[in-house]
């Protein structure tokens, strides 16, 4: 019997921001976070990818990112530079990477523009197993963990048989850890640390040929098809979670009675908005993504305004977990902290 953790009353159905006026497709529904029978942790109910990833809506801008894209991608060239097939790479950060190649398949919704090039297939759509061809060399960054029925997307990449799946995962337990709301939401719909994937990929019929560690932030796996599947139950993780929600709710406990600017037009807002927080306490949310400014929170008013707009000595409400640091010393820099 499936075992409720958290109970959200206000969640997006897409994390992506808006423009214009609220429209009514605009939902907001109630869901929960649920340890299930066989202990995966998830947030349910299943919400179609249509509509949480209604564009590109993540640059993934600033040092850590830089730095993460560069080790995975030369992680990716010990195994392949030639012929790759690329699962999620909407924002071309890893095939900016790669020069020399003779053929690039990138498979994601909102694919930008970076991959105008004669040598690449650009497959506009969902990832559907149909196209991964035997021997593929698969890669995909920050993609897995977007998965609702992560299980079914292991064993039907397997059945394919590519050479590799080479993938980079966020280091959930990191996430929990640094109390990051990101760690679990619509987006992320699983709790998948360390051991709980270790377990998932050697009973969906994967072997671990590799994985490293980028600082708390991520996880890099080399994987590839095993005829062995290994029958192995998942641990109880959900002390992490209920760790997580305790702390969000801490803080949010301790701005209840103040008006502040958000930091990151994604999950924080809409946890805030869960623990109480009312929309008009919230100024604006800044970020520094160019791209996301201007516009507003998903059905909501909330503007995103970029970090340069704000006034030194705004009161800016910060918890990105691993990304914390990194804008601490921009934001500092601006002489806004």
């Amino acid at each position: 019997m499936n075992k409720i953790i958290f109970k959200l009353k206000q969640v997006p159905i897409s994390i992506c921001v808006r423009t214009g006026q609220i429209s009514p497709e605009e939902e907001i529904i109630e869901c929960q976070i649920v340890k299930q029978e066989n202990n995966l942790i998830q947030f349910i109910p299943y919400i179609s990818p249509e509509k949480i990833y209604l564009e590109q809506h993540n640059n993934s801008v600033g040092r850590t990112w830089t730095e993460h894209n560069e080790a995975f991608s030369n992680l990716i060239k010990k195994y392949e530079t030639k012929n790759i097939t690329e699962i999620g790479g909407g924002s071309g950060n890893i095939f900016s990477k790669f020069s020399d190649f003779d053929a690039w398949t990138v498979i994601d919704l909102n694919p930008y523009d970076v991959y105008n090039d004669v040598r690449v297939n650009k497959i506009q759509d969902l990832y559907d197993p149909n196209f991964i061809n035997k021997n593929d060399v698969v890669i995909s960054s920050h993609v897995i963990e977007h998965m609702f029925y992560v299980e079914d997307f292991l064993t039907s990449l397997r059945n394919r048989n590519p050479k590799y799946h080479i993938f980079s995962m966020p280091n959930m337990e990191g996430y929990a850890r640094s109390n990051y709301s990101a760690t679990i939401f619509v987006e992320h719909p699983n709790y998948l640390p360390e051991i709980v994937m270790d377990l998932l990929l050697v009973r969906n019929g994967w072997e671990i040929v590799e994985k490293n560690f980028f600082k708390e932030h991520s996880i890099f796996y080399v994987t590839k098809p095993s005829q062995e599947y290994v029958t192995t139950n998942l641990p109880d993780k959900s002390e992490d979670i209920i760790k997580l929600i305790s702390y969000l709710q801490k803080r949010a406990q301790q701005v209840k009675d103040k008006k502040f600017y958000v930091f990151g037009a994604h999950l924080t807002y809409y946890y805030l908005l869960n623990m109480g927080i009312s929309e008009d306490q919230i100024l604006g949310v800044v970020d520094n993504d160019w791209k996301k400014c201007g516009k507003r929170m998903y059905g909501h008013n909330t503007k995103v305004l970029h970090t340069s707009e704000l006034l030194p000595g705004s009161n800016i409400f910060l918890e990105m977990g691993p990304y914390n640091e990194e804008i601490k010393e921009s934001l500092k820099d601006m002489e806004l902290i």
